[in-house]
């Protein structure tokens, strides 16, 4: 009879999390796409594992019943699974990582010690058996009790638009009642400017920049960056505020660096407050602090090499597999908007704010017929800034100049189909900074040319007609979503004068900003 609490123990508490896993992808109607064979394949293979383990220390220690063995594994699943719900409310209160770690251990140890003292008495695994149907069942008040959610397929709710979207974007004021749009913000690493690509490669970008004026985009045609590096660049956008004051410095390997990647992970205000409209948070990026973190509700990925999909991903997140940030993964497929483009197909019911970084057209992506290159990711390109080698120069300009060829109708792509299926959509298509043929990065102080080299980006968004009066042609990142977020909920939040801040690159000592308006 023993033999058979402890089984029952095991199985019912290890089975909990991932009832409650299918449960509330079911009933909420997440973009997951949920297996359930595959998720019985993980449930069973967890399960059968703990039994395994329970079964040979029950074995090897003979003199302590099994019960017991068999509460503390079961309560130490559930406890695993429940890291993610404590990671959430410990980093409200300013805990992350390594200090969750430090929480979520502590907590797990005294929990699992005074399982351990309560299952000397012989009803306690009858107690604990009780309590695992309860919370199973608990699990299952979702599909009892939510009543299906009236959802509109996108590109159901009005007609496509045509082919110059701006004409026929509504006028009306907002809404509060109608359907919010669904917001892209996608982000092209050291896209240069249109002047600046005509000048160190001898590209005309009309073309693309047309296309895109052509459905609703209103192109900066003077856009400079707040900061000649992602990390800050990136982190000021999604704060709506510049991330490093002038005279202040940034400790690029000490808190500032993890506070401005947590930014870029999704906790920041942007994030906060589409969660706070309803949206659902999409990230998608390639390589290094731009892939997936722990704050998306789903993540675009290129093709695996492993056999992990988002819904693994997910069910990870709940462990403290979560500390590793997805960095275990790479993708053998390069991260592109055809990436993208193949998710946008699937969306479906939650308004969303999507945000992609793609590292085009930083590291070197397309072959010359455009065809992508299939290695892992980190593993491509000139590691070594070529600008004092000719020949690296003129290869590294070479692949930059055929990555902008490519990805350009890419992108266009990518627009079509989300025009195809949203309604007035809200697109934001910007480079974080330019490229660095001519600064060396050993002062803060750069010259003008080199300054508008690596400041100077692309910024191209798409508005509703009621809000694009408020976009200006000088117009830099920072106020991106100061704008975006009052055409979505109609609140001003007035706007930042646009600045730049010249910092010196990753030095062991910390950097200083220093302040200067673009020109």
């Amino acid at each position: 009879m023993r033999w058979i609490n402890g089984i029952a123990v095991i199985v019912l508490l290890g089975a909990w999390p991932f009832l409650h896993f299918a449960v509330q992808n079911l009933a909420l109607h997440t973009d997951i796409g949920l297996s359930l064979p595959r998720l019985l394949a993980a449930a069973g293979g967890l399960i059968a594992a703990a039994l395994g383990l329970w079964a040979g220390v029950s074995l090897m220690i003979r003199r302590i019943p099994a019960e017991r063995w068999a509460a503390a594994t079961g309560v130490g699943i559930m406890s695993t699974f429940l890291f993610g719900a404590m990671a959430g409310v410990m980093q409200e209160h300013g805990f992350f990582r390594y200090s969750q770690t430090v929480v979520w251990s502590l907590g797990t140890a005294l929990l699992l010690l005074l399982v351990w003292r309560l299952s000397r008495s012989p009803a306690f695994s009858r107690k604990l058996i009780i309590m695992a149907v309860a919370l199973n069942l608990f699990a299952l008040l979702p599909l009892v009790f939510l009543q299906p959610q009236d959802i509109t397929e996108p590109g159901t709710e009005g007609d496509a638009p045509d082919a110059n979207p701006a004409a026929t974007a509504p006028k009306a004021s907002l809404d509060p009642n109608a359907r919010r749009p669904n917001v892209y913000f996608f982000v092209f690493d050291e896209y240069a400017r249109a002047d600046q690509l005509k000048k160190l490669f001898d590209i005309d970008n009309a073309p693309f920049l047309n296309a895109l004026s052509n459905r609703g985009f209103i192109i900066g045609e003077q856009s400079f960056a707040n900061f000649p590096m992602t990390l800050l660049s990136v982190s000021s956008t999604l704060s709506m505020n510049y991330v490093v004051a002038e005279g202040k410095v940034f400790d690029w390997w000490g808190d500032g660096a993890r506070k401005a990647a947590r930014v870029i992970d999704g906790y920041n205000p942007v994030v906060n407050r589409f969660h706070e409209l309803g949206y659902k948070y999409v990230h998608g990026g390639g390589e290094g602090y731009v892939r997936c973190g722990n704050a998306e509700d789903l993540c675009i990925r290129a093709t695996p090499v492993t056999w992990i999909t988002e819904q693994e991903r997910l069910l990870m997140l709940m462990t403290p597999l979560r500390l590793f940030r997805y960095r275990f993964r790479f993708a053998a497929n390069k991260f592109t908007p055809t990436v993208v483009k193949k998710a946008v197909e699937k969306f479906a019911g939650h308004p969303r704010f999507v945000y992609a970084h793609f590292m085009i057209p930083r590291s070197s992506v397309y072959r010359e017929d455009c065809s992508t290159v299939a290695v892992l990711d980190g593993m491509m390109g000139v590691a070594a800034l070529p600008r004092h080698d000719p020949e690296l120069m003129r290869q590294r300009k070479m692949r930059y100049a055929n990555d902008i060829r490519c990805v350009n109708p890419t992108v266009i792509d990518l627009v079509d189909t989300i025009l195809a299926n949203d309604t007035d959509p809200i697109i934001i298509i910007q480079s974080d900074h330019g490229p660095t043929y001519l600064h060396d990065w050993s002062t803060p102080f750069w010259p003008d040319d080199h300054y508008r080299e690596r400041y100077g980006i692309l910024n191209a968004i798409r508005l509703p007609n009621r809000c694009r009066h408020q976009l200006y042609p000088t117009m830099s990142p920072v106020n991106t979503f100061r704008i975006v977020l009052e055409c979505v909920d109609g609140r001003p939040r007035g706007l930042l004068e646009d600045v730049s801040f010249s910092v010196r690159s990753y030095k062991w000592d910390p950097a200083q900003a220093h302040h200067r308006r673009a020109k």
